[in-house]
């Protein structure tokens, strides 16, 4: 299946009080980490992010067409350029995750009508880890036209959702330890 990666790099980081896509672990920024981990596996990587800090070789980078109402609009902006009907999107600060691991347990159960498929880790769904189709983008917009920003709002809107039991790890970082 050919699909793009919409890394979702533009978060305020209020708790942790640094850009998260700049911190180093292992030796590389959390943003070049993902990027040098899903490109042999991705058509194309699109970063959103208003941080011209966050440009970064093997990824094109886009900024978000509504700022600050989250993750949401992080999503519309990438599904919005991107070319392929698939699209893994992929939050900043989970530098655990296995991502080939990720993409073939979630790969499985797409077909027919689905619009999500997401992971479950420890009874927790798992909404900036999935693939998201691009027929998503006119319930997200339909949704921000309401002003309804939380991402938990738009699940429940789409037809087709599948969930897979994962064991990967999802941590994600939000103080320096």
């Amino acid at each position: 299946m050919e699909f793009n990666c919409i890394i979702l790099a533009g978060g305020k980081s209020s708790r942790l009080n640094t850009d998260k896509a700049l911190i180093h672990f292992h030796g590389k920024s959390l943003l070049k980490k993902i990027v040098d981990s899903i490109s042999p596996l991705a058509k194309e990587i699109i970063v959103i992010s208003n941080d011209c800090q966050h440009k970064i070789k093997g990824a094109t980078t886009f900024s978000e067409d509504h700022e600050k109402i989250g993750p949401l609009g992080g999503i519309k902006t990438g599904l919005q350029h991107s070319d392929t009907d698939w699209n893994l999107i992929l939050s900043i600060d989970m530098p655990l995750l296995d991502l080939p691991s990720l993409i073939k347990q979630l790969q499985l159960p797409i077909c027919g009508e689905t619009n999500v498929t997401l992971p479950i880790s420890k009874e927790q769904c798992q909404n900036l880890a999935g693939f998201y189709h691009r027929d998503t983008l006119s319930v997200i917009n339909n949704q921000i036209a309401r002003s309804e920003y939380a991402l938990k709002q738009l699940l429940p809107q789409l037809t087709d959702i599948k969930t897979i039991e994962s064991n990967l790890d999802f941590s994600n970082i939000n103080t320096i330890q």
